[in-house]
């Protein structure tokens, strides 16, 4: 059984990484530090970060009991949710996931040690099977997943454009990297062919080549996101105005999609020209599919 938590805990500076994944046992024991769990440092001697995230209620149910459980429950709720799994990641499933609802994040781990990708999650609306695999057993959970997966599968008749690229994304990389990468995964569930600058890891001459397809996508979408740069103190020669001055003298459809925490102040210099007509959208969480589907009836224009 275990021992009640100790009220003596010990302080450190060090803090662990968010990829939760790669933690020693070292690490879950300075986590057990810190959320008050002191006192359970000998039961969890030989968990490291992957066994961690693998616990699931019922593991927690055969030794913990009553407020202990539950609010140890909370706090491995809350770290599996908010944990990085990037590098494990490239599919983007966790961002899917939280998307719909953040609780859905709980997920995440599972589905991807077993092996399981956006494009694998999204091949059919009836996903019971897989479900069960990762142990979803919320009956809303399931729930949430399967309405979102049912409005994402492609009608039989919808016939995609045939051209090279439907959409270039461009997007300031520490501020609008999230909010672009769910556009492009939404984009990219209804089969449109989109790129952005994770698509050329490992290539030479990125800036030239992300030029490029710029130029060869029909439609170009502009992440305007907090402390984007557009003030007028910022240098033209960024990457991100080159990309835009290129779709502009390339005549492309614009979208610009402001992220909700943008803020426009008199000092904001807008890089878009009064002349040039585009679209804006302004990104809500929770009516997603109202605005992606704004910008695929824009591109038809």
């Amino acid at each position: 059984m275990f021992q009640k938590p100790s009220s003596s805990i010990p302080s450190t500076s060090y803090q662990p990484s968010r990829q939760v994944h790669l933690w020693t046992c070292s690490d879950v024991h300075l986590w057990l530090n810190t959320i008050g769990f002191y006192g359970f440092l000998e039961k969890f001697k030989l968990i490291d970060g992957d066994l961690l995230l693998q616990m699931t209620q019922e593991d927690i149910e055969k030794d913990m009991k009553n407020i202990h459980q539950k609010r140890f429950l909370r706090e491995l709720n809350s770290l599996k949710i908010s944990a990085d799994y990037s590098s494990l990641d490239p599919s983007h499933v966790h961002v899917f996931l939280k998307s719909i609802d953040p609780q859905l994040c709980l997920y995440t781990y599972s589905m991807l040690k077993n092996g399981i990708t956006l494009d694998i999650l999204t091949a059919s609306p009836n996903a019971d099977d897989l479900m069960d695999t990762c142990g979803i057993k919320s009956k809303v959970h399931r729930l949430q997943l399967t309405t979102t997966l049912r409005k994402l599968w492609p009608e039989p008749h919808k016939v995609i454009p045939k051209i090279r690229l439907d959409f270039f994304i461009s997007y300031r990389q520490d501020t609008g990297a999230e909010l672009a990468s769910l556009i492009k995964m939404h984009l990219e569930l209804r089969g449109y062919r989109v790129r952005m600058d994770i698509d050329k890891n490992g290539e030479r001459d990125i800036s030239e080549s992300l030029l490029r397809d710029v130029q060869a996508a029909r439609n170009f979408l502009l992440v305007i996101s907090p402390d984007n740069p557009y003030s007028k103190d910022i240098p033209s020669h960024t990457q991100l105005h080159k990309e835009l001055r290129t779709a502009i003298q390339n005549e492309k459809n614009i979208v610009a999609v402001y992220h909700k925490d943008f803020e426009e102040t008199r000092d904001t210099l807008c890089l878009l020209p009064y002349d040039k007509q585009y679209l804006r959208v302004n990104w809500v969480h929770d009516y997603q599919d109202a605005c992606v589907q704004r910008i695929i009836k824009y591109m038809y224009k």
